[in-house]
Parts: structure tokens; sequence; C-alpha cells
């Protein structure tokens, strides 16, 4: 949006025109292109109280942020706020988008360099003064607690993803109050304190996961906090992130496992035995048996839901008696030769 200023003129600076940046103008193209949950974007009792905060420019203090939550692994915690990252849902993991998010792993897929659009919503006003940490933290257990920093070829001044912001940093927010940080109790590990407000803005990531030198192929994901004015941790989001490529092939391919890994759970519990399925246990002579199936005899009955999982398991149960007779025909020959061998 161009804007003069009205006192330009005064000044002798009629001529010049200052481009000032407005977040509604710069996201009015974007909201149009993605898809906000429906409930994140309903007004709530304390919109105005958050929109105060954002307004005001409440800044958070400037004493050294504290990540020591993210040095374990971490789930989803609202808290009392019910706070939540909330990312924005686009129709479908097409072969050309540049970032694409999936709500059922909640995990975001994005290139290098591409802004993703975020924002937080709240179900109840925090503390006057709270803000928001965001870190950038490996998954696995062993490599939490190392710095998620760009590869050295990331690393170069042209690829510095912002003028204020240092070149090995992995991501980038462009909130405009925003304020890169360094935890120097957790090996300087680099995070961005920001205020909680309602507009979105959006984060960009400089390195892929799959850089050598860098991330290594290593799974990542944003951590949220939501700090008090003292720095104590009142809420925590959770979000998945892999930079790659090619985002739509990734994100079809993860929720493809994760239906067959799900498809395989519910195979497996359904093979076992368990007290819901058992109901009469015989011994070998057809009496009844006491033993509530513990024995190594006995007949069994397992009920299984849907035809198609019935299906499923037949064949696999008659290769089972199959080869379990063919086991015992064997091991009796072992055990008990016949009386011609003897002779």
């Amino acid at each position: 949006m161009t804007h003069v200023e009205p006192w330009a003129a005064e000044y002798g600076l009629d001529g010049y025109i200052f481009e000032l940046p407005v977040p509604g103008d710069v996201w009015q193209e974007q909201q149009n292109a993605i898809l906000w949950p429906t409930n994140s974007r309903e007004e709530s009792p304390h919109e105005d109280i958050t929109m105060q905060l954002f307004n005001n420019n409440v800044l958070p203090r400037t004493t050294t942020p504290n990540t020591s939550s993210v040095n374990q692994c971490v789930n989803e915690w609202p808290g009392d706020f019910g706070f939540s990252a909330v990312i924005a849902s686009t129709p479908k993991a097409g072969k050309n988008v540049s970032w694409t998010y999936s709500e059922k792993l909640r995990k975001l897929y994005a290139d290098a360099n591409v802004a993703c659009p975020i924002r937080f919503v709240t179900e109840q006003a925090p503390p006057v003064g709270s803000f928001v940490c965001a870190v950038a933290v490996f998954r696995e257990s062993e490599s939490r607690r190392e710095n998620v920093l760009r590869c050295p070829a990331h690393r170069l001044p042209e690829n510095a993803l912002d003028a204020g912001s240092r070149v090995d940093q992995w991501f980038h927010c462009d909130h405009p109050q925003a304020q890169n940080c360094c935890d120097d109790a957790n090996g300087g590990r680099h995070c961005v304190r920001m205020p909680l407000g309602t507009e979105p803005f959006s984060l960009t990531f400089g390195c892929r996961n799959s850089c050598p030198g860098g991330l290594r192929r290593r799974a990542t994901e944003m951590v949220f906090l939501l700090q008090s004015p003292e720095g104590l941790d009142l809420a925590r989001s959770v979000v998945q992130v892999k930079v790659c490529a090619c985002p739509g092939r990734d994100r079809r391919h993860d929720e493809q496992q994760g239906e067959e890994r799900e498809c395989a759970a519910l195979v497996a519990r359904a093979a076992l035995p368990s007290t819901s399925t058992h109901l009469d246990a015989y011994s070998t002579d057809g009496s009844s048996s006491d033993s509530g199936g513990e024995g190594r005899g006995g007949t069994f009955l397992l009920r299984v839901k849907g035809r198609e999982m019935y299906e499923f398991l037949c064949p696999l149960h008659q290769s089972l008696e199959s080869s379990h007779a063919e086991h015992s025909s064997s091991l009796r020959t072992r055990l008990y030769p016949s009386s011609e061998s003897d002779d």
C-alpha cells in the first residue's frame, strides 16, 4: 500500500513516497487462496483484549528467554488458556504446491524460503504482557539439545533470511515485532519471541531437512511456548515441520504410511485373544475347562468385527493350522519312532 505522510510537504519531502507495510493488505491475497479452520476465525469474548495487546505494542521483557522445557520430547499442551498454533489448511496436496499442511498428522511441509502462514488462538485471555516464544528442535531425544542450524552452503551472507537474522539460523518470522534471541543457558539455541496477537504472520525456513552438513535428514518440529511476562510456560503448541523439495508428494507419502500403520495395528489387536473375545475353552476330550484358556489344549472362539477382517484372517488361520499339523507330525516321528524301524 502506498502512503504519503501528511507532514511531508512541510519539510519539503512531498516528492518522496513512503512504503508502509499494512498487514491487512499484505495478507489479502493470501487469505483468498488458503483455508483457515472455521473455529480459528470466530470472534471470542477476549478478542478485544488480545487486539489491545497487539495494537498497543506490548513487548515482552528483554530478559534472556528460557527454552529448557523443550529439552525433552513434548506434546501439545493448551494449558488453562486453550492456546494453539493454527496453520491454514490447503485444499489438497498437489504436485506443484510450495507448502502444505496435514491436519491429520499435524505436520507442515514446505520448500525452503517459502512463507507459511500461521496464527495463534486462545480460548481465554492470558495475563497482560504474555508472549510467544518460537523454538525449532530435533524430534529425536538424542539430538534434542542440539541447535537447529542451516547447512554451510546456505550460511552464505547472500542467503540470509532477513537483514536482522543470523546467517546460520534455520527459520525466520516476519512478525513486525518479532525479536531474534539466543538462549545462552541451552547452548545458544536460536528462538524468536513475539507478543500474542490475532494477526497472522508467516514462518520461512532457510534449509531443507536433507541438506548435508546441516539437519542431515533428521526430523524437526516447531514448539510455540506461551509464556508469562516473567518467562514461565503457560501453554505449548507443537507442529512437525519438514522442509523438502516436493511438499505435496511427501505429505501424501506420510499420510499413506500412517494409514498402513493404523491398519497393521488394528489387525494385530484383532488377532490377539483377549477377555472380550474369549468365550469358552474345552479340553481335548470335550469337557469344559475352568483354566480360562491358560492350558495348551482346548478350543477357542475369536470374535472378529467386520467381514473384511474375517476374510483377511481366514487364510492366516488356515496357514497356521497346516504349519502346526506338519510340525506336530514331524515331532511325533522324532520322539516316537515306528516299531518297524526298531526291528
